[in-house]
């Protein structure tokens, strides 16, 4: 119906309609050139503009394929949503990756379809005494409702190994995979779990200045085991490492922690001066180290770093 439209249109005002719609579609090309490469994703990870859907399914494609070459041949493959599913399915070449109840599946309504197919994975119970490599999108939930998450994988499997993190334009997109080499007695489900490492940064706040002489604070908890010890990062470098030995009740209350768990979950620390760290936007980030022999790289967050801050900077000091 557009062109006799069109054509009782003054020319003036089509020039304008072309000229809008050839500039709408230069801007769509771009931003899809840009999400086509990991620099320009990263670039966008900060904002409301990354697409999360369409990031980070090659990376998680090719940590599976190098886990179940390590793995015995008749391993199980189960990831906990149908969209991760669905890219571990068409990158690998398999239609037998089953998946969790998630309620990703039902949002999107999958649920059901998912249920009549046959593909619905339930746990421990039924995998069937084979070894499994499960696969977790992490960032699929808010961080509001990851405890809960991992809570409830513990009920399927029973038991939780460490994780092996995956982090995708530095952590937006995160990916936890677990192995089960040996199958899992499914008379283990319920005896409880070492949980993933949860934490978070107070300070600095996402994209505010960062100079040597200022403060780091946050807390961390991985219930269960427990922090051991923290490392601070800045652009994949380790500036310094620091325990939890603050007490952070709020924390404990708001994750519905025993009291006593809130006694050394806080962490503060003074940025030291970073030798050859340029000026501008850097990535801050936490390596967490569980007292269960675990490492758990968490997202890095934006900050606008400067090297030659007006504080006078000291030594490396975790409190």
């Amino acid at each position: 119906m557009a062109p006799p439209v069109l054509a009782r249109w003054r020319p003036w005002s089509r020039r304008i309609l072309y000229a809008a719609s050839g500039l709408g579609l230069a801007l769509l090309v771009a931003y899809l050139a840009l999400l086509a490469t990991p620099q320009g994703r990263t670039w966008l990870a900060d904002g409301p503009a990354y697409a999360d859907n369409f990031s980070g399914w090659d990376d998680i494609a090719a940590a599976v394929r190098d886990d179940l070459q390590a793995m015995p041949a008749d391993t199980l493959l189960v990831a906990d949503n149908f969209m991760l599913a669905a890219q571990l399915r068409l990158a690998l070449q398999r239609d037998d990756v089953r998946v969790l109840p998630h309620p990703l599946n039902d949002k999107h309504g999958r649920a059901v379809q998912l249920q009549d197919w046959g593909q619905v994975d339930q746990g421990a119970h039924d995998w069937r005494g084979r070894p499994v490599l499960l696969v977790v999108e992490d960032t699929a939930r808010p961080l509001r409702q990851r405890l809960a998450g991992y809570r409830e994988l513990c009920r399927r499997t029973g038991t939780l190994p460490r994780p092996q993190v995956l982090n995708v334009d530095q952590g937006r997109k995160r990916f936890l995979r677990f192995r089960y080499p040996t199958p899992i007695e499914v008379a283990q489900a319920g005896a409880g779990c070492v949980l993933p490492a949860l934490a978070w940064l107070d300070a600095p706040a996402r994209g505010a200045g960062l100079a040597p002489g200022d403060e780091v604070r946050g807390w961390a908890l991985k219930p269960g085991a427990g922090i051991a010890r923290l490392e601070l990062v800045l652009d994949g470098q380790v500036i310094g490492s620091l325990q939890t030995k603050l007490a952070r009740p709020d924390v404990a209350n708001y994750w519905a922690l025993e009291p006593a768990d809130g006694e050394h979950l806080g962490f503060r620390f003074v940025m030291p001066v970073v030798p050859r760290s340029e000026a501008g936007r850097a990535w801050l980030g936490l390596r967490l180290h569980g007292r269960d022999g675990s490492v758990e790289d968490w997202p890095a967050q934006p900050v606008d770093w400067r090297p030659s801050g007006q504080r006078e900077a000291g030594p490396a000091q975790g409190r």
